[in-house]
Order: structure tokens, then sequence, then C-alpha cells
């Protein structure tokens, strides 16, 4: 429901200075690509961090982040050890999902996950192709 609303604010600022009859079609490029530049990073968090970094890890990187949740279960960020659970991350916090999985790049073997710059660059060569 939230990429709809933010899909139809960007249509309508997008299109809110074109005149009548005017073509459309390097408009509504123009409102999806800033869509996309918006949602496809939380999204590709979001997926990230449900699932996991199961198959891109061997054994000592699985046992690194087997380690890393009991220590943040027990301690939760208190006393400055570990950190909150990413269960209580995403539901209390107002940080985008992109922010929280490129700070807990090292649950993931150490993949970065790309800035909003690398993503931008990526998805212009998209809608350029």
């Amino acid at each position: 429901l939230i990429d709809a609303a933010v899909l139809a604010e960007l249509i309508d600022q997008q299109f809110a200075n074109v005149e009548e009859g005017a073509e459309t079609d390097a408009e509504l490029s123009a409102a999806l690509l800033k869509y996309s530049q918006l949602q496809v990073p939380e999204g590709l968090a979001l997926y990230d961090l449900s699932f996991g970094p199961e198959g891109e890890l061997g054994l000592l990187g699985r046992l690194r982040v087997l380690l890393s949740t009991v220590r943040d279960t027990i301690f939760g960020g208190k006393l400055g050890i570990g950190r909150p659970l990413l269960q209580v991350q995403l539901s209390s916090s107002t940080r985008s999902f992109a922010d929280i999985r490129r700070e807990r790049s090292e649950y993931y073997g150490g993949i970065k996950f790309p800035d909003d710059e690398e993503f931008n660059q990526m998805l212009e060569k998209l809608y350029d192709a």
C-alpha cells in the first residue's frame, strides 16, 4: 500500500507542470525512475533482512552470525554490548531498511549493500537501456 502511495505522489509531482495535450511519456518515465530509486533499495534490503545470508556464508560465517545473534539476544545493545535485535530495530526505528541492512554487513559475510548513489547509477542504466 505504501508503494502505491509513493508511486501516485511521484506521478502527481512529475505531471504537476505538464500542459494539457503535451507528450507524457518522458514525464511518466522520469516518475518511474524516481520511484525505483526510492523503493528498490528498500525492497532489496527488506528481502535481505528477512531471509538472511544463509546461502552466501561458509561454516565459519554462519557460526559468527549465530554467535552474534546469541550476543544480541542476551544483551540487546545494553551496556554497549551487541545491538538491539533486528526485529526490535525494524519495528521501533524510523531508519530505512536499506540503512539497517548497510549497518549489518558483518552479518552477511562482509557483503556490502550498495549505497543510494550506486543504486541510482544501476537503475539509470536500466532505464537508459
